[in-house]
């Protein structure tokens, strides 16, 4: 052994590799500055007891120990920075109120590679904060002299923009949902109820869970968040999965893994995917797709091959991503058609069967019927229908109305926050942050009318910019105080941001892990996060039919 070679798994950097990493950690941190988080550095090593601390036992196994020669006490070298910078909030930052909002980038070592990123030197770059609106809200409230209940219909939290990763087997389901009684754990003043609102009686100041269990409150704030927008297209309910929820996402794998296991049973069969939607979750569930299909297909299912699956995106727009530059948006388009999706642009869904679809130009013309094995909706979000039954004004849209400091117009003492909530007709975008903003303000003008705080006054929608992902190496991000990014420079940010904005540490590492998977060991593993294979995969589209019904691709 040459004594300048260096340990297994671990590898220098060389100077191209070095730079791009260098600048995308800047941009990071920098992006982080500008939206309020402060940076820290914890140190490379401290006491093990501090930094294994209620840390699990994969970790534990990870991280590098050794005796201080100083002390005699044993160190520890950290292998996730995470728990280090949840002590500094703890210990050192404890008496600042309000929500702690800290960022960090450094490396880690561990003790043996990861299998999956094959390094034990990886950059960890992250940022800490909690929630989207209802969360958010309960979290600005933490020191509040009050008493919070937390009313879900599930027990988790939902990183939504990451859902389409979930369903195209990059990422396991855990890893993008959140326990929500690990908040409780962490904040005395809150207790989480599990169920459905069923009912409010503002008059009472009660809402009804389960149609049995009547909560009363002194301040009720509604974030339901979104569901599927059908905009009243025949079919499109009951036949096309959408990706807005835990369950939709697993649906979606489900019925994909299954199409594949019995197409590949079939001599000469075909699958046409179709995606309707040409915005961020349209645009990245394609992407993803057509990266299955060109580098997992032709190995674990080469009876298929990738002539075998066509990915086609429907869009009623003259391009892809309405709300971005257009050049980020031709960026896309290119991006795509390089991976094999087939873009329709000007095209109307006008209904939905269960072995494909209806379409029009929007232009005007004959419709044409497109055969489908699977049909992915990602065409727009709405307000959920139970809100219609529960007494309060809503725009056109069925957002609920809201005044400047985002109480509900005629009700003083109820509040809306994210997707929901609409300041006027024309509602903030239902997006991650302006849910995160208007939550943390709403705590502060409760706790204002409590005489806690001073006064915030009116909401001021703070816009942190924009960004989504095609696939490996491809991404688009618009940035505040940041010039445009495109290619590997904007999804190493669209992956930083993503990975940092997850809630927990073990969340946002197992999120890296196997996003690492996926595109840093691409050429070597093509293996699948599987699930079970649902009824529904295993018959045909419609009955009688094949299970691959687009017979003829072209």
């Amino acid at each position: 052994m040459q004594p300048w070679q260096l340990p297994e798994h671990v590898a220098d950097i060389l100077p191209t590799a070095a730079r791009q990493l260098e600048s995308a950690r800047e941009q990071v941190l920098e992006l982080f500055r500008v939206h309020g988080y402060e940076l820290v550095q914890p140190p490379l090593m401290e006491y093990s007891g501090s930094l294994l601390t209620h840390i699990d036992e994969g970790l534990s196994l990870k991280t590098i120990r050794v005796a201080d020669q100083i002390s005699g006490r044993q160190l520890g070298i950290r292998a996730d920075i995470t728990p280090q910078v949840a002590r500094i909030d703890a210990h050192l930052l404890s008496a600042n109120e309000g929500i702690n909002r800290l960022c960090y980038a450094g490396p880690v070592l561990h003790a043996r590679p990861d299998g999956l990123l094959n390094t034990r030197e990886p950059l960890q770059v992250g940022a800490e904060l909690y929630g989207f609106a209802g969360i958010a809200a309960a979290r600005s409230l933490r020191k509040a002299n009050v008493r919070i209940t937390l009313i879900d219909k599930n027990p988790y939290s939902t990183f939504q923009p990451l859902l389409y990763q979930v369903a195209t087997s990059t990422l396991n389901p855990g890893d993008i949902t959140y326990y929500l009684r690990a908040i409780q754990s962490g904040q005395s003043n809150l207790s989480v109820e599990l169920g459905e609102v069923t009912a409010m009686d503002h008059a009472a100041k009660t809402v009804t869970v389960d149609g049995v269990n009547v909560i009363a409150y002194d301040y009720l704030v509604i974030a339901t968040g979104v569901a599927a927008n059908y905009f009243g297209i025949p079919g499109a309910q009951e036949n096309a999965l959408p990706l807005y929820t835990r369950r939709h996402a697993l649906d979606v794998r489900d019925r994909i893994q299954g199409l594949l296991d019995a197409t590949a049973k079939r001599e000469n069969s075909k699958i046409r995917m179709i995606v309707v939607g040409g915005g961020p979750t349209g645009v990245e569930t394609a992407g993803a797709l057509a990266e299955m299909r060109n580098k997992d297909i032709p190995v674990l299912f080469p009876e298929i091959g990738a002539d075998g699956i066509e990915v086609v995106l429907v869009d009623m727009a003259d391009r892809l991503l309405g709300p971005f530059d257009p050049k980020s948006s031709a960026y896309t388009k290119k991006a795509l058609e390089n991976r094999g999706v087939k873009l329709m642009f000007g095209t109307a869904v006008k209904e939905v069967r269960k072995d494909g679809v209806v379409v029009t130009p929007v232009s005007g013309g004959d419709e044409t019927f497109l055969e489908a094995a699977v049909v992915l909706w990602a065409s727009g979000v709405g307000v959920p229908e139970a809100v219609k039954s529960w007494g309060l004004p809503q725009n056109a849209r069925g957002r609920i109305l809201v005044d400047d400091r985002l109480q509900v117009d005629g009700f003083p003492y109820v509040f809306a926050a994210g997707d929901v909530a609409s300041i006027g007709e024309r509602g903030l975008p239902q997006l991650a942050q302006p849910a995160k903003q208007t939550g943390r303000h709403i705590g502060k003008v409760i706790r204002a009318e409590l005489g806690e705080k001073k006064d915030p006054g009116s909401f001021k929608y703070k816009d942190l910019g924009i960004m989504a992902t095609i696939g490996r190496a491809a991404a688009v991000a618009e940035i505040k105080h940041f010039p445009r990014m495109k290619g590997f420079p904007g999804w190493m940010t669209w992956n930083m941001v993503h990975i940092a904005t997850l809630m927990g540490g073990r969340n946002r590492l197992a999120s890296m892990v196997n996003l690492g998977t996926k595109y840093v060991t691409w050429r070597k593993n093509h293996s699948l996060i599987v699930g079970d294979i649902s009824d529904v995969s295993k018959v045909a589209g419609t009955e009688g039919k094949p299970l691959s019904v687009a017979r003829s691709l072209r």
